[in-house]
């Protein structure tokens, strides 16, 4: 029963990260609308980490 939901709550997560514009790193989750390259997104990210 947990891992069933758990696997339901995992491809929730996946499909929001792809259908809402959603990336995650190590300390941070980034939203953003519009369509910027994935290279700026992680860009983005990449500052905040080592910031």
């Amino acid at each position: 029963m947990r891992r069933k939901f758990l696997l339901q709550k995992s491809r929730q997560l996946i499909r929001e990260n792809q259908e809402l514009g959603i990336e995650n790193s190590g300390h941070f989750r980034l939203e953003f609308e519009g369509n910027p390259t994935r290279m700026d997104v992680m860009e983005a990210l990449s500052v905040l980490e080592v910031a």
